[in-house]
């Protein structure tokens, strides 16, 4: 917290982390394999293991996982309660700090980020997006300081 910068902040608690990527509900034919099934009638045949079946006797299809790119929307409670603070920084200084982290952090792993900052009603909005030059106006957007 005694980095002034919002961005160095969130650097600085990011880094020693792996970027681990986001597992897709979905399986099919990609890089990272995940298991075998046993195969049933009507399944694909490109996908049968035939060194399995050479070793066992059955037939097995090979299952794989595919990556997926992540949509978050963060939102940041900018009322004026958030101005409160008793350990030498605000509920809103360490909001924003936990905010910016996230977003520093899904933007290494290519997902989409954005941003709603509310009180009573939506103060600003940034729609979830992966650009270059995204994550430097969502920190923009996170230094202003909580209105209420």
């Amino acid at each position: 917290m005694r980095l002034k910068s919002l961005e160095l902040r969130a650097k600085h608690v990011v880094q020693g982390f792996m970027t681990g990527l986001n597992r897709s509900p979905y399986h099919g034919f990609s890089v990272e394999f995940t298991e075998y099934r046993q195969y049933t009638q009507g399944d694909d045949l490109r996908h049968l293991d035939w060194k399995l079946y050479a070793r066992t006797d059955r037939y097995y299809l090979k299952r794989f996982e595919d990556e997926t790119n992540l949509r978050c929307l963060l939102l940041l409670d900018a009322s004026r309660s958030m101005n409160f603070g008793s350990i030498g920084y605000s509920k809103s200084e360490y909001a924003r700090t936990l905010a910016a982290t996230f977003a520093y952090f899904l933007s290494t792993q290519r997902d989409a980020i954005g941003l709603a900052s509310f009180a009573s009603e939506i103060i600003d909005f940034i729609p979830p997006r992966y650009r270059s030059g995204h994550l430097r106006r969502l920190l923009v957007s996170l230094e202003k300081t909580a209105e209420g």
